[in-house]
């Protein structure tokens, strides 16, 4: 079987033209992907491969990210993420879900439990921060200090980086540096990493420097006591960006939460070794959500895209959830 993604487009409260995507069948289960930054749907392509016979899966890209339009009141704030994902909620018709969220995705899923927890059946936290990401994320103290800097630079870098980018991808060289500095496993699928690269290069480096600004800006460590639903947390041991000491804290401040550690794994987990998350995620949701694991598995094949017909809401249709 070859899952087919399915893209469409909404309209938020403030006028921005959010690009969605989704597989599998209708009527299916939940799994809702919250992306990273430096990830669009793509990077899900794998674990949308294995579980798209038996979940509905729906994702989005971030505003400002990848396909979706920049902000005119360039709010890109957490909170307003978590607006963002009310929409495609509404827009979807989604009450519940089993929510995976990688990097930022992490901040946006722990924010969204704080405003519905009843949306959640499950959380699968991968290569993320509770908050404060300049404050607990990080191997070297450096890049803590310096990250206004750093950022600055970044958004100055975007327009060069547009136009070299592409051609560096394509060479290998980009890659071959990445794994030497250790920002990238030798296991990686770089197939599937040199596309989520080529996109990320791509992006508008002021919407990027901003929305990691937002991400130092957040905290949910509050909310990790709070989650009651089956929580599994998982880091790679040579995460540079979100070490896992902060999964581990992750770990411990969410009741009965599971902690998974892929020896070899860096932030780009979901990449590098696709086959250990899938199959540690399937064992936790028929040990925790049995009743989910109703459908038939069948051969996972390659994920093909395809872009439907946009569906836009009015503003007013915009609704969170009901609790």
């Amino acid at each position: 079987m070859t899952p087919e993604i399915r893209q469409g487009s909404l309209m938020t409260e403030d006028g921005v033209r959010l690009t969605t995507y989704s597989a599998g069948p209708a009527d299916a289960p939940v799994l809702l992907l919250a992306n990273g930054i430096a990830g669009s749907v793509e990077a899900w392509r794998h674990l949308i491969a294995r579980f798209a016979d038996r979940f509905r899966i729906v994702s989005w890209d971030y505003r400002g990210l990848y396909h979706s339009f920049p902000a005119p009141s360039r709010d890109y704030s957490i909170e307003r993420q978590c607006d963002d994902l009310d929409a495609v909620l509404a827009a979807e018709g989604i009450r519940q879900a089993v929510v995976v969220g990688w990097f930022m995705g992490v901040s946006v899923a722990l924010e969204a439990h704080r405003r519905h927890p009843d949306l959640f059946q499950a959380m699968v936290l991968i290569n993320g921060t509770p908050g404060r990401l300049f404050t607990t994320g990080f191997t070297n103290p450096w890049i803590r200090e310096a990250a206004p800097t750093l950022l600055e630079a970044v958004r100055r870098a975007g327009p060069a980086l547009s136009i070299v980018g592409p051609p560096a991808l394509s060479t290998g060289l980009f890659f071959a540096f990445a794994r030497t500095a250790g920002f990238l496993s030798p296991q990686a699928d770089e197939a599937v990493a040199r596309e989520v690269m080529q996109d990320f290069v791509r992006l508008d480096f002021d919407v990027l420097a901003a929305t990691f600004t937002a991400i130092d800006a957040h905290d949910a460590d509050d909310v990790l006591p709070t989650v009651r639903v089956p929580t599994l947390v998982v880091t790679g041991d040579r995460d540079l960006v979100t070490p896992d000491g902060v999964a581990r804290h992750m770990a411990v401040r969410i009741p009965g939460a599971e902690l998974l550690v892929v020896k070899g794994g860096t932030h780009y987990v979901p990449l590098e070794y696709p086959a250990v998350i899938n199959l540690r995620l399937e064992k936790f949701l028929r040990e925790r959500l049995p009743d989910l694991l109703t459908r038939p598995v069948e051969k996972a094949g390659k994920v093909r895209r395809k872009k439907a017909g946009t569906s836009t809401r009015p503003a007013a249709s915009v609704r969170p959830p009901p609790q």
